[in-house]
């Protein structure tokens, strides 16, 4: 079995484990799987949309990890009326949300397509979509400005697309594990940055 289909099964794996939690860190465990599950599939000329129910999963996983961080966030800091009230209607969310995701995981209703064994990825093709990718990067970086919010989410898309790619090359060539912690260094506090600016 090619490294590819390994660490696609062991993700594929991971979110079975989990399917049926709705904590923080299970919810963002879920979205990232998704995330990394997406490139994995384009490899084998496959879409977000061979995985059923796929697209309805992430969304509302987002939804409820939206509020999630916000409850986190203004629960760290001292709380005034604004704040108490805010804090019961995120909560309140949460709980419609909770009940939502708990009924589509109940129902099982996310399906991962198999990949083909015979199949041979191309790594000339996976390394043309890396560059092309670390390409678009660069030019969201250098024509947006590192102050404007709005910015900085187009950047940190394209660079969590960059990662994700990058990561599906490591399984077929030696990549430095310090340069992938770097990445998701990096991946972290720009996803830190919109955390604050969905609060």
């Amino acid at each position: 079995m090619n490294a590819i289909i390994k660490n696609y099964n062991q993700l594929v794996r991971k979110y079975r484990e989990i399917e049926k939690e709705t904590t923080e860190n299970e919810i963002h465990d879920k979205r990232v799987i998704l995330r990394r599950i997406f490139p994995i599939l384009k490899v084998y000329k496959l879409n977000l949309s061979d995985v059923k129910n796929g697209e309805r999963a992430f969304r509302l996983f987002g939804k409820l990890r939206d509020v999630q961080v916000q409850i986190l966030k203004l629960e760290s800091i001292d709380q005034n009326t604004e704040i108490v009230d805010y804090l019961s209607f995120l909560k309140e969310q949460e709980t419609k949300l909770k009940g939502k995701t708990d009924r589509f995981s109940k129902k099982k209703e996310l399906e991962f397509p198999a990949l083909k064994k015979k199949f041979k990825p191309d790594i000339s093709n996976i390394e043309k979509r890396t560059r092309k990718s670390l390409n678009k990067l660069i030019q969201k970086v250098e024509a947006r400005k590192n102050d404007d919010a709005a910015d900085i989410h187009e950047i940190r898309i394209a660079f969590k697309k960059f990662r994700y790619i990058v990561e599906v090359l490591s399984y077929l060539e030696k990549e430095e594990e310090e340069k992938l912690e770097k990445l998701k260094y990096f991946q972290d506090k720009l996803g830190e940055i919109q955390d604050y600016e969905v609060l």
